[in-house]
């Protein structure tokens, strides 16, 4: 198993598909803040299956994204993933999207996920909070 992401292996595709562009930018950007290989093989991992998403939908650049685009794809998600996840997914994505607009302070572009809301899932009360809720 490796130990380390390398800023080559994240570089594929280049030119060919603007959005691969970049995301391998902001994987890139993950490693020289020095986020742990593990964050960044969970972010590319989420960001890969986005990009079949974007593939499928004929979405080849950021600028192509809608609000649209981004509900249907986490609606699709909800078909074979937990809250948990298709949430994990939604932070991934978000976080991108986010950094590209934080790139790109100078353009017209409107990041599209402003407007997306993925539900936060419920999460279980530890065995502590338990015991008090018994008094």
């Amino acid at each position: 198993m490796k130990s380390r992401v390398n800023a080559a292996e994240i570089d594929f595709e280049v030119n060919v598909f603007p959005l691969l562009d970049w995301i391998s930018a902001y994987l890139t950007d993950c490693l020289s803040r020095g986020l742990s290989p593990n964050t960044i093989r969970f972010y590319q991992e989420k960001l890969d299956n986005f990009i079949g998403f974007c593939r499928i939908n004929n979405l080849h650049d950021i600028q192509d994204i809608s609000t649209h685009d981004l509900r249907n794809y986490f609606i699709g998600l909800q078909e074979n993933h937990t809250k948990g996840s298709v949430h994990a997914f939604f932070r991934t994505v978000k976080t991108f999207l986010n950094w590209h607009e934080e790139e790109n302070e100078f353009t017209d572009w409107k990041n599209p996920i402003r407007k997306v809301k993925v539900k936060t899932p419920n999460k279980s009360c530890s065995f502590f909070e338990a015991e008090i809720s018994n008094f």
